[in-house]
């Protein structure tokens, strides 16, 4: 019960040398939060990016060669979950990394009929927030509809997202109409289409 969202991330492999058992594959995570929608969901993706910027930049400056990209998500979100104390955040990842839901071998992506049966498979109604991570370390996200028992699944732009929850003349009576130009984190990372990023990694897969 509640809302919900998933956040999706992809992220590149993890190689260390040959042989190494801490070596993974390019992958997808899945976590879920119990409470997200609106406007938090925005302050969220904020926060959470603007964490993985940080994490990324602080990795690269060290003098090692590979990036733990798990350790820098787990960090990040818990950074994004207790940024705000004022809007306490429960975002948890389905299962664990070796389940079924998140492993190597991205069991889930690759035995779905298509990107919309894959959605299918979260417990959502608020929508998912999709974040890319490539191999360089840069980001980028996107947005998609999920309304519990709708059929209608759909990307959208922040402000898109804010509207199907409130009317523009009720968020500038709140104050919080500033909220799509004060994030500023999100606003500066590409936006790339789900569909067709998860398509082509599902391509690979096979």
């Amino acid at each position: 019960m509640g809302q919900r969202i998933q956040i999706i991330f992809r992220i590149p492999e993890i190689y260390y040398n040959e042989n190494n058992p801490n070596n993974e594959k390019e992958k997808i995570l899945v976590f879920h939060n119990q409470w997200l929608y609106g406007i938090n969901f925005l302050k969220y993706a904020d926060r959470l990016i603007y964490a993985l910027k940080d994490k990324i930049k602080h990795e690269k400056s060290l003098p090692f060669k590979t990036i733990n990209y798990n350790d820098i998500i787990q960090k990040s979100i818990m950074y994004a979950n207790n940024r705000d104390l004022s809007y306490i955040t429960n975002t948890n990842i389905y299962m664990d990394y070796k389940s079924l839901y998140n492993n190597s071998d991205n069991k889930y992506l690759k035995e779905s009929k298509n990107i919309d049966a894959f959605l299918d498979i979260w417990d959502n109604n608020n929508g998912f927030l999709y974040i890319k991570i490539d191999k360089k370390g840069k980001i980028s996200y996107d947005i998609i509809t999920g309304f519990e028992d709708s059929e209608i699944r759909k990307r959208v732009n922040p402000k898109e997202y804010l509207n199907l929850f409130y009317e523009d003349s009720d968020m500038i009576k709140s104050g919080e109409y500033g909220v799509v130009k004060s994030i500023f984190n999100l606003n500066k990372v590409k936006r790339i289409n789900i569909f067709n990023d998860l398509k082509k990694f599902q391509e690979l897969l096979k």
